[in-house]
């Protein structure tokens, strides 16, 4: 939770001294919260906040993330984004989960996303970087690879479409083809060939998670 204070301090431009307690870490951060006039407060990769697991740490966090929300005439509103980890930062404390409003951010799938991803796809591609898109690209194989290869991530989909594309404008070209999506797919999960989601035959049938599972079990 120290850590955590002197952070955000560090985030807002305040300086710490080593010999500051927490609790005086967290009357600094209350009064500089409410003096620079901050409404809002973003927290990503929140489960972070959990790094240690005991019963003794969770209550500790728990109890500042609350100090921030009651800050003497001042309404903050704080955002803690993360993995599904993060849920841990509710569990057992009745007075912060009443004064939360969970979101689900579920993974996307083709069957039910299907509109939206080419939606975004078209805009990135042929709007932003006026690229042409070839018909390979428009069929439901490559858009269900393109999905399953960034786990239904909304976000990592974009990234992908973003990376090829620039991919493709590097090398002159006036169109972005699967082999960009592939050639980038491999060097950032360092998969076999075989395993490549946007190349495999069976693609559906590999869990991109385990990219790296013959490694893994070299030795063993």
């Amino acid at each position: 939770a120290k850590d955590f204070a002197i952070a955000i301090l560090n985030a807002i431009g305040v300086p710490t001294k080593a010999k500051m307690t927490e609790g005086d870490l967290y009357d600094t951060l209350r009064t500089q919260l409410r003096e620079r006039g901050i409404l809002y407060l973003h927290v990503d990769e929140a489960q972070h906040l959990l790094r240690h697991k005991t019963k003794a740490t969770v209550l500790d966090v728990q109890e500042r993330l609350k100090s921030l929300m009651q800050i003497a005439d001042w309404p903050l509103h704080t955002i803690y984004s993360g993995v599904p980890q993060l849920a841990d930062l509710l569990t057992g404390d009745d007075q912060l989960a009443n004064r939360s409003r969970v979101m689900r951010f579920v993974h996307i799938n083709l069957a039910n996303e299907k509109a939206k991803i080419e939606e975004v796809f078209a805009e990135i591609v042929e709007k932003k970087c006026s690229l042409f898109i070839p018909d390979e690209l428009k069929t439901n194989d490559f858009l269900g690879r393109l999905c399953h290869a960034n786990r239904g991530c909304y976000g990592s989909i974009i990234e992908a479409v973003q990376a090829a594309c620039l991919l493709a404008m590097g090398k002159g070209k006036r169109e972005v083809d699967l082999r960009a999506f592939a050639f980038n797919y491999q060097r950032e999960t360092g998969c076999l060939p075989s395993d490549n989601i946007y190349m495999a035959k069976r693609w559906s049938e590999i869990d991109p998670h385990n990219a790296l599972a013959d490694l893994a079990s070299i030795g063993n």
